[in-house]
């Protein structure tokens, strides 16, 4: 018996949760993850160090379909092209050895079975401060959307009816991520972290100015 501390990504066999840790509905997985990756915030933040590559990380929660996980842009970088990747799987992030992970979800890692994804298109260049939501449609497509506007497809093909797990590539000008929440039947269900609270209007849209940078 034991767990993983969300903030470190070590194995405690006591038990012992670090007393920053609380139960959230999202969270990234602690251990499987790209060798650039760090976590903060109790495993809402996600940062990549040096380079633009080596950033793969896994949600801990499975998705449903139609469940939008949320997430802002809070770090980007000029030096680097190529813009954040987005994708399911029908794996356990609990059983990927994160020694295995390639270093590019696209092509490497969504070329390989249980894999969907890809690249958010070129007129979404995101930023410090956008705010993405995706997900997978009812008919097995990855969808996602900017900042409230256009929505667009990914890929197609994921199964409807197993257990998913999110994962984002923090790849090129992106250098930062945070979890903000999630839509589940038309509610979103938010976190709250010190003095950042998230929320939003209904299930069309996000209020924008709810998402201090």
């Amino acid at each position: 018996m034991g767990n993983y501390c969300c903030c470190t990504g070590k194995f405690n066999p006591a038990n012992q949760k670090c007393h920053s840790c609380h139960s959230a509905p999202l969270a990234f997985h602690p251990v499987a993850r790209g060798s650039a990756i760090k976590f903060a915030s109790c495993g809402k933040q996600a940062q990549r160090g040096s380079g633009f590559c080596n950033g793969i990380v896994f949600i801990s929660s499975a998705i449903k379909v139609m469940e939008k996980v949320v997430l802002k842009i809070t770090d980007s970088v000029d030096r680097w092209e190529g813009e954040l990747r987005l994708g399911f799987t029908s794996i356990n992030p609990s059983d990927i050895d994160p020694l295995c992970l390639p270093q590019y979800a696209c092509p490497d890692l969504v070329q390989q079975p249980r894999f969907w994804g890809g690249l958010l298109k070129r007129e979404d260049m995101v930023s410090r401060g956008s705010v993405i939501e995706f997900w997978v449609n009812k008919k097995g497509s990855v969808c996602y959307r900017v900042d409230g506007s256009k929505t667009y497809n990914l890929c197609d093909g994921v199964p409807t009816k197993t257990h998913i797990w999110a994962f984002v590539d923090i790849y090129g000008r992106t250098r930062a991520i945070r979890l903000l929440g999630i839509f589940k039947n038309k509610k979103f269900y938010k976190f709250q972290s010190g003095n950042h609270c998230y929320k939003s209007i209904n299930n069309r849209g996000l209020e924008m100015a709810a998402f201090p940078g």
